[in-house]
């Protein structure tokens, strides 16, 4: 494990909020359930292959840093049974969550002014 970077999180009450880490191979389940400290100690919620290095280099460059990601399958291989319907609602609360992070002033935002 390379370390934990914090990142930003924007106020999104709908938002679910979980540990994820970055990882080189896709976390099949016979995999996870080899590697129970994933979740046990760890707390993982979700694992991508892109996340942690987007976030380093954000850090390494004292840029802020928010990931947010669409996940169709949790830690337990859980999937939606509708697929079509989850993306679409999927869709809809990412453009939200965009939204609230376009939105929120920083320190170069016309807003700010």
């Amino acid at each position: 494990m390379l370390g934990e970077l914090s990142l930003f999180v924007p106020p999104y009450e709908k938002a679910i909020l979980a540990r994820g880490g970055s990882s080189d191979r896709f976390l099949l389940r016979p995999w996870r359930e080899a590697n129970p400290y994933l979740v046990d100690e760890l707390d993982l919620g979700f694992s991508d292959m892109e996340s942690y290095g987007v976030a380093l280099a954000a850090k390494m460059q004292d840029i802020p840093c928010t990931v947010c990601r669409v996940i169709s399958d949790d830690t337990k291989g859980h999937r939606p049974k509708s697929y079509k319907k989850f993306c679409m609602k999927a869709n809809q609360m990412f453009v939200e969550v965009l939204y609230s992070l376009l939105e929120l002033p920083s320190e170069k935002s016309p807003t700010n002014l």
